[in-house]
């Protein structure tokens, strides 16, 4: 399992696909307050996520999508001693209206960073579970900031924070408990 950066964001991306693996880092983020007015500036902004990521090669969780072996498109790294590896992340957008907290969380895939030297059922099963667990912290995420009215950029953001780091011990759990 291998997990990209998190990333959460106030309504902007910043290098979002210069991503480096397993490190939260907050430093570059800036809250910004959007108001109702710069509403069409989030919906454009969601328009080009969607096709950028299917463009990069990224899979957003749904419950009809369900990962395959051709989803595996990257290339085994020669010193590797995993027989696959699934590459995830969870990305957070959100920003303060003048009356409530948006957001979008979404637990991604990505394709070209993923990869598989051996094809069984089980193995394939064993990657989808890691794909579902980042999908499960998603959830967290997303119920945390449904209930987080009122709070304050650096309180979200710490406990966003934890979720994911909580996630990526679960991740590490799974591994050593399925072996693989």
């Amino acid at each position: 399992m291998h997990l990209k950066k998190d990333k959460i964001n106030n309504a902007k991306i910043l290098s979002k696909f210069d991503i480096d693996y397993n490190i939260v880092n907050f430093l570059d983020l800036k809250f910004t307050k959007v108001k109702f007015s710069e509403m069409i500036k989030l919906v454009t902004f969601t328009l080009f996520f969607f096709i950028s990521t299917q463009i990069r090669g990224q899979l957003c969780w749904s419950d009809s999508t369900q990962l395959k072996w051709s989803d595996f498109m990257g290339l085994p790294s020669p010193s590797s001693n995993l027989r696959a590896l699934s590459t995830t992340s969870i990305e957070c957008d959100y920003f303060f209206s003048d009356t409530c907290l948006n957001y979008k969380v979404t637990a991604l895939f990505f394709q070209q960073d993923s990869w598989a030297l051996d094809s069984s059922k089980y193995l394939l099963e064993h990657e989808k579970m890691h794909f579902n667990l980042t999908e499960i912290y998603a959830r967290k995420i997303r119920k945390y900031l449904s209930q987080a009215k009122g709070k304050s950029d650096f309180v979200i953001r710490n406990a966003i924070s934890s979720l994911i780091t909580k996630m990526h011990q679960k991740q590490a759990l799974y591994d050593k408990q399925r072996r693989c």
